[in-house]
């Protein structure tokens, strides 16, 4: 690396190549590229904005990863009950390009990292680095546990080997589910698979090469999972709420309260508002648009417009609490990834996001209008 802005862009692209998991995705992208933004005076508040808003830009566009499967399942629901006709597949892959708030962040990265600019508390942020202070005085930065000294170091293969396993197996299961037509495959079966065949894949190499005993093994794969008990939690709650708002037309009842009042080509640009506060104050993504993607559907069926600009309105809205929430886990591993003070880093990324959301919300009810 040879200028602050190669490292921006190699801390941007790394995020983005792993996709399959924002928290991997994330804490990869810190590791490699934290200590080369020190040495050229990047900001850490600077590099956690790049990494965190094209993580999240990135998985929420991506289908092959756990966001896309729980979006086709949340989708799917929508189709059983007749709100919306195809394949969940189908439906997301055409919904993606109307995640504007994804698109427009990653404009907004590349922008800032290419020209250097900044203002507001970013700006005194990236002038206190410039000065050689990594940061403010004050500051707490939350940092991960690290690697203690009896602990032999980890090779690229560890962690390679079982990803692209992970990526590769998602086509074929969307193939084998779909009989031959992708398009037509499930999506949630298709990532269940393929976290399967990573899983045993990656036993198969640890436990073949000696690196770790079985027991060993299944003790950091239990840790894993339990890990991610608060989330599934969470997930089933929401798809609970999402189901019952079908049962209870909720979408239909929400477009009898705004018809005379919101105009029908802004319903996209109110769903997005409302999907913005929710996670804003929630701090959860994929809980947001468990609730607000069936509303969306539900609603646009009522008023007649296209069900996949109000699935992408419903998932700009989730993911722009994942870039602004306090209480967001990307934004919290993001601080950790590098190095960051929390409050510093959801302080100075807060108002970027915010200008992104203004002309997101703007571009929805100019799609809705049309």
């Amino acid at each position: 690396m040879k200028n602050p802005i190669a490292v921006q862009l190699l801390a941007m692209v790394t995020t983005m190549l792993i996709f399959i998991e924002s928290s991997i995705s994330i804490m990869s992208a810190g590791t490699v590229s934290r200590d080369l933004a020190d040495h050229y005076r990047v900001s850490r508040e600077k590099l956690a904005y790049v990494i965190q808003s094209s993580c999240v830009a990135t998985c929420s566009s991506v289908m092959i990863n756990g966001w896309g499967a729980a979006m086709m399942a949340i989708i799917g629901v929508q189709v059983s009950k007749g709100y919306v006709e195809g394949e969940p597949f189908t439906i997301l892959l055409h919904a993606i390009p109307y995640n504007l708030m994804a698109w427009l962040s990653l404009l907004a990265v590349l922008f800032y990292v290419l020209t250097g600019a900044s203002w507001g508390p970013m700006a005194k942020a990236d002038q206190r680095a410039a000065a050689g202070q990594v940061l403010r005085e004050g500051a707490f930065p939350i940092v991960g546990d690290h690697q203690r000294d009896d602990e032999p170091l980890g090779k690229v293969s560890y962690f390679v080997l079982p990803l692209l396993s992970t990526i590769l197996m998602v086509p074929v299961g969307l193939f084998i589910t779909g009989n031959g037509d992708i398009a037509s495959g499930s999506g949630s079966t298709a990532v269940f698979w393929a976290v399967m065949a990573g899983t045993a894949v990656a036993m198969a190499f640890f436990i073949g090469t000696r690196v770790l005993s079985l027991d060993a093994f299944f003790r950091h794969l239990l840790a894993g999972y339990a890990n991610m008990m608060p989330l599934g939690a969470i997930m089933s709650l929401a798809f609970l709420m999402g189901d019952l708002s079908a049962d209870l037309h909720t979408g239909h009842y929400i477009t009898q309260v705004i018809d005379g009042i919101l105009p029908a080509g802004l319903s996209a640009a109110f769903v997005f508002v409302i999907a913005a506060i929710m996670s804003l104050a929630t701090g959860t993504s994929w809980g947001t648009f468990a609730i607000m993607i069936p509303i969306g559907i539900q609603i646009g069926a009522a008023k007649g417009i296209d069900p996949h600009l109000m699935i992408g309105a419903s998932i700009s809205g989730a993911i722009f609490g994942d870039m602004t929430s306090p209480i967001s886990d990307t934004g919290i591993v993001a601080s950790m990834a590098t190095g960051n003070d929390h409050v510093d880093h959801i302080r100075t990324q807060f108002p970027y996001v915010m200008i992104v959301g203004a002309i997101s919300t703007m571009a929805f009810a100019a799609l809705g209008s049309i």
